[in-house]
């Protein structure tokens, strides 16, 4: 008898129906690669933006929220203050949800007036949404 025959490979196993267990294959994706990015989810393209935010942007709680609103968006990244009083951040995810992040900081937390967001392309891959050390 020929076992090479009888062989099933991964990719012709059907994927999980169950919504319990598309749930539970995804949460251990997101977990063992410590992740919340929404690409790994819906196997969407990831883009990676670079934001430069201008006006009164310090001292407002800008980058807690932005932390806040990353999470909420599932998006990954860092962000910080730039020593010319200027917030800086990194935005990894899918197209619509840095979209939306990129909308966010154009608002910014209440008490901050933002005057500026120049936007480019960025690079890196990042596991959550944190601060870095201000530059």
């Amino acid at each position: 008898m020929d076992t090479a025959d009888s062989r099933v490979k991964v990719s012709e196993l059907p994927l999980p129906r169950n919504r319990y267990c598309e749930k539970s294959f995804y949460e251990a994706i997101n977990h063992s690669t410590r992740t919340s990015n929404p690409g790994w989810k819906t196997h969407q393209l990831i883009m990676v933006k670079h934001l430069q935010i201008s006006g009164r942007v310090q001292g407002v709680g800008f980058r807690y929220h932005a932390i806040k609103a990353a999470r909420e968006l599932g998006v990954t990244g860092w962000v910080r203050n730039r020593y010319d009083g200027s917030v800086e951040a990194m935005v990894q995810g899918a197209p619509e949800a840095v979209d939306a992040m990129i909308a966010w900081a154009r608002r910014g937390p209440p008490g901050a007036v933002v005057t500026d967001v120049r936007i480019a392309e960025g690079s890196g891959e990042f596991l959550e949404f944190g601060t870095l050390p201000t530059e």
